[in-house]
C-alpha cells in the first residue's frame, strides 16, 4: 500500500495535503508501468471524493482489489498443475501487464507459476514472444531502473528438467 503521511502527503488529483479525519483511498504499488493508463494509481493515497470523480477511478480500483486478492499467500496456485505453490523459490509471480482486455497478456495479470512446471505449460513460448513484442511495441517503459518485463521473460526462459 502506498505511504501516506497524514498533514504532509499530497491527493495527486487536486493537490491538497490529505489531513487526519479525512476520507481517503490508497492503492498498492500495482503498475510496473508508466505507459500505462493505470499507471497514475500505482503506489498513491488520493481524497475519496477526488477518487469518486476520476473517470479510471473503477477501473483502477477493480484491478487493486484483483491484486490484493490474488496475491495473497492463500491464492497461490500454479495455473499450470493447479497445485499451491508453498516454496517461495519455486514461484513465479507475474503482476499487473495490462488493463486493455485486447491484449493477449491481459489474461496473465496476476497468474501464479510453479517452476517445476514450466516445462508443462504449453502457452509459455507464446507469452514469452507477446512479452517482447509488448516491450518492442513501445506500448511498456521500464521505471526506477527495474526491467519487469526482462525479468519475467528470462524467469519463464528457465526451464528445469522435468521433475526437479
Amino acid at each position: 500500500m502506498a505511504i501516506l503521511l497524514l498533514g504532509k502527503s499530497q491527493c495527486p488529483i487536486c493537490r491538497k495535503v490529505i489531513y487526519k479525519g479525512d476520507k481517503y483511498y490508497g492503492f498498492p504499488a500495482l503498475v510496473a508501468n508508466p505507459k500505462d493508463p493505470l499507471y497514475f494509481f500505482h503506489d498513491a493515497c488520493f481524497h475519496s471524493d477526488c477518487l469518486d470523480q476520476h473517470k479510471l477511478a473503477p477501473l483502477a480500483k477493480e484491478y487493486a482489489d484483483l491484486a490484493i486478492q490474488k496475491g495473497s499467500p492463500a491464492n497461490r496456485y500454479d495455473l499450470i498443475s493447479g497445485e499451491k505453490i508453498i516454496q517461495m523459490e519455486d514461484h513465479i509471480w507475474i503482476g499487473y501487464l495490462t488493463s486493455d482486455k485486447s491484449e493477449f497478456l491481459h489474461q496473465y495479470n496476476f497468474t501464479h507459476l510453479s517452476r517445476k512446471h514450466l516445462h508443462e505449460w504449453a502457452d509459455r513460448l507464446k507469452v514469452i514472444e507477446e512479452l517482447k513484442k509488448f516491450k518492442d511495441s513501445g506500448k511498456w517503459e521500464e521505471t526506477n531502473g527495474i526491467n519487469v518485463l526482462g525479468w519475467y521473460i528470462a524467469e519463464l526462459s528457465k526451464i528445469p528438467e522435468a521433475g526437479n
